[in-house]
């Protein structure tokens, strides 16, 4: 009887640390999207927009190569979604889900480090955090 109170009692808090997640994960979807046609692009997207607009890979990779870029991950994905649309928004989109992703990220490093509590104020952080929207929108 008492295991199983325990066993419901763990997966009420699992299922509420889940909802929170969920709930930080679509707030931070909210301020990120939110006033994202008031920005330009930073000069490092509109360099990484050059290189990624590109007809083969071939030509996309001599373009990293041989460019100024940082790491090609974000070019590459850049790439890739040159090929669905050049939207603004659309391309915009690449940063802020790799910034949503950072949200869980930050979850499960807090959770690490300082338990279910620790994970979620982690997350909580990472999802209001000012520098991160703001990288996520330029």
């Amino acid at each position: 009887m008492t295991s199983d109170i325990l066993a419901l009692e763990d997966r009420l808090k699992k299922i509420i640390i889940g909802f929170l997640l969920a709930v930080f994960v679509l707030g931070g979807v909210m301020m990120r999207f939110d006033g994202l046609g008031e920005y330009f692009f930073s000069s490092d997207d509109a360099l990484h927009i050059a290189v990624a607009r590109a007809d083969t890979f071939t030509e996309f990779w001599n373009n990293v190569k041989y460019g100024d870029v940082h790491a090609p991950l974000h070019p590459f994905l850049i790439f890739l979604a040159l090929k669905i649309s050049d939207n603004e928004i659309f391309l915009r989109s690449v940063a802020i889900i790799s910034s949503l992703i950072l949200i869980l990220v930050h979850y499960f490093v807090g959770r690490e480090r300082g338990g279910r509590a620790g994970g979620l104020l982690v997350a909580f952080f990472g999802a209001t955090s000012f520098a991160l929207i703001s990288v996520s929108q330029t």
